[in-house]
């Protein structure tokens, strides 16, 4: 994944993050308008008095993101981790107490201005410290208040927040960031499944459970409470329906990480964790590439794992491995010094790669590694021992006898490498 798409997968995640605290009822329902994001007033089966809920506002001008929470309220005691004001209530999606100060960080990080407007104060996040390192939240006072008792109705039909009755968090262009566009401001509403017109389905099925959806175009999707949970891993099998759970909670990265560090404790280094899906080959890989002890995982553990990248499949980790191998010296001998020079001269006819080290590894699986972002290239030292590499290619039967010593070597070498990197120039575009 490339630098943009983790930047703005990061944005979208902590836009789902912030716009769980504008849509709070089960059954709200939101409508794409021109200039702006609103959600309509309660269902007539809800049998209340209708309501607006809360509004979710773009202003093309300026780029600005408006949510608001219609008469709600938001203490600073919340914005320490783990406090949520969603405790036990089991409507609501996020319940870690993390969601909102995530998002703010990430926002803020990406050059956007964050604040939140609630009880008659105003939140303003910013990084600060030496290095800029540290979030910092300034709380201050509003300086103007509403003199008259405000009308509900009359403000959300208007789409004007109060400072002293709701909850309002404002997204707009930071001192050095950029203003939020159109396209990106559509992109993050693709985390709720309940805009009308925009992004809600046209064929549902309502269940006690939650929603079967059978638009083709969500098909694989999956949501709680109408809000969008990304896949776990490119590895997880496509579901043929898209599914809207009524109940679930939502869990966290940190929860991965002790699962896997307990299996990590497990192994103690002797053991290797694969998925059964990927077919015996991983299974010989491991015994003879890896020389560990292979172990199944289920599915869904291997899913959730691999959502944060904490285990390989046992090519991955060949790779990995070889990467992390420890450099080697070139052997004082007359072949080992006329590969190396071999390897180096006909490198340098091509301004690819920029450095060549040989390393050592106990995997022959993995003969060399190219790494473009740094254009280096490792090659198993194997290359530098005649008897291996006689046993794999033999000197040809007629040799001049001007030729380098056992120039077919280099050759065959060269080959390989050509081959690793068309292979990553190929993958790359």
């Amino acid at each position: 994944m490339s630098m943009r798409e983790r930047k703005r997968q990061n944005i979208h995640s902590a836009f789902r993050s912030a716009s769980r605290r504008t849509m709070l009822a089960a059954g709200t329902q939101l409508r794409l308008l021109e200039n702006f994001i609103k959600t309509v007033k309660q269902p007539p089966y809800m049998k209340l008095e209708r309501q607006t809920l809360g509004v979710i506002r773009y202003e093309k001008e300026s780029g600005k993101v408006i949510l608001v929470n219609i008469c709600a309220q938001l203490w600073p005691e919340y914005l320490q981790l783990r406090k949520t004001s969603k405790h036990k209530k089991t409507n609501l999606a996020g319940c870690h107490g993390e969601g909102l100060k995530i998002a703010t960080m990430v926002m803020s990080w990406n050059g956007y201005a964050v604040k939140i407007y609630s009880n008659s104060y105003t939140w303003s996040f910013c990084f600060q410290g030496l290095t800029d390192s540290q979030m910092h939240c300034l709380i201050t006072p509003a300086t103007v208040l509403p003199l008259a008792q405000v009308n509900v109705a009359q403000d959300t039909n208007c789409f004007v927040p109060c400072i002293c009755r709701d909850v309002s968090i404002i997204i707009e262009r930071g001192h050095d960031g950029s203003r939020v566009s159109l396209e990106e401001f559509r992109r993050w509403l693709t985390v709720s499944l309940d805009i009308r017109g925009f992004s809600y389905p046209a064929s549902i099925v309502e269940t006690d459970h939650g929603n079967l959806i059978l638009d083709p175009d969500y098909q694989g999707k999956v949501y709680l409470k109408g809000l969008y949970l990304p896949s776990p891993s490119s590895d997880a099998r496509s579901y043929k329906l898209g599914y809207n759970f009524a109940d679930g909670k939502v869990n966290c990265d940190r929860h991965r990480e002790l699962i896997w560090k307990f299996l990590l404790k497990e192994s103690n280094g002797r053991q290797f964790f694969y998925c059964d899906r990927f077919g015996p080959h991983s299974f010989d890989t491991i015994k003879e590439g890896l020389k560990k002890e292979p172990i199944s995982l289920p599915d869904i553990l291997w899913n959730m794992l691999r959502a944060n990248s904490l285990l390989r499949t046992a090519n991955e980790e060949q790779f990995y491995s070889f990467k992390k191998a420890k450099i080697c010296k070139v052997p004082e001998t007359l072949f080992a010094k006329n590969v190396e020079r071999g390897l180096k001269a006909s490198m340098a006819l091509w301004k690819v790669i920029e450095k060549i080290e040989f390393v050592e590894s106990r995997n022959v699986n993995v003969e060399m590694v190219f790494d473009p972002g740094e254009n280096s290239l490792k090659v198993h030292n194997q290359w530098l021992d005649y008897g291996a590499m006689h046993t794999k290619y033999r000197c040809r039967s007629i040799v001049p006898k001007d030729s380098f010593v056992c120039d077919h070597i280099v050759e065959e070498l060269v080959r390989g490498v050509m081959g690793v990197i068309f292979k990553k120039f190929i993958a790359r575009d």
